[in-house]
């Protein structure tokens, strides 16, 4: 998985890369006319400047992923910026498997104690799972969706699935359990998952009221006796 993972990534940036190349080129074409057009060099520096941005996201959000954060004291995490790295992490392999994802609105101004890592490393796994339920499907689409609750903050992994059997359901977050095919999947994940979840004082369930396949993330904005620290 992080192999696949690291290929997309790898495509991304060298996309991103030929884009500055190509657009670093043509700017530097029409330094050399007569009369320069000042609003396409405006729109071609604007472009230049969303890509690096592009980049920037994405190592930042590789850097945050692949370190150890199970020492990490609780900090205050913008749950925005959380999904956003996630995402960045995984969005080319969804986009060139045809897998559609759509992230709701999120607030600039949501946040929850805890472990940003160990977070991220859930919401990648859940989000990852959902890429391999569906992808023999013909309409392949995962939703984003980040609720309020008050004193908690739920995270919802929706996809186009029809939901989970019951007899399954109740083997799901067991070490070794999976319905991938052989080599695909080592039965670790959810389990993983589950105790990271855990140990961020959340809960991880799967909602059956939902017509489709929904994981739930549920995190407190707030520990009494956490000592949080802006992250």
């Amino acid at each position: 998985a992080l192999e696949e993972m690291s290929g997309g990534i790898d495509h991304e940036k060298n996309n991103k890369l030929t884009i500055i190349r190509n657009l670093s080129s043509q700017l530097s074409e029409i330094m050399d006319e007569p009369e320069i057009d000042k609003k396409m060099v405006q729109e071609m520096s604007e472009k230049i400047i969303k890509t690096t941005d592009r980049i920037s996201k994405i190592i930042k959000g590789l850097r945050a992923f692949s370190r150890d954060g199970s020492l990490d004291p609780f900090a205050s995490v913008n749950v925005k910026q959380l999904v956003e790295e996630t995402l960045s992490l995984c969005k080319e392999k969804f986009h060139t498997h045809g897998v559609k994802i759509e992230v709701e609105q999120i607030s600039e101004n949501l946040y929850f104690d805890g472990r940003s890592v160990e977070i991220s490393q859930v919401l990648l796994n859940l989000l990852n799972n959902a890429h391999d339920a569906i992808e023999k499907m013909d309409d392949r689409w995962i939703k984003i969706g980040v609720l309020d609750k008050n004193e908690n903050i739920e995270i919802r992994i929706i996809d186009c699935g029809k939901g989970i059997p019951e007899e399954i359901q109740k083997k799901l977050f067991q070490p070794f359990f999976t319905t991938k095919d052989i080599g695909k999947g080592t039965g670790l994940g959810l389990s993983i998952s589950l105790g990271l979840v855990e140990s961020n004082k959340g809960k991880l369930q799967i909602d059956n009221s939902c017509e489709n396949t929904c994981f739930v993330l549920c995190l407190p904005k707030k520990h009494v006796s956490s000592t949080s620290v802006a992250s």
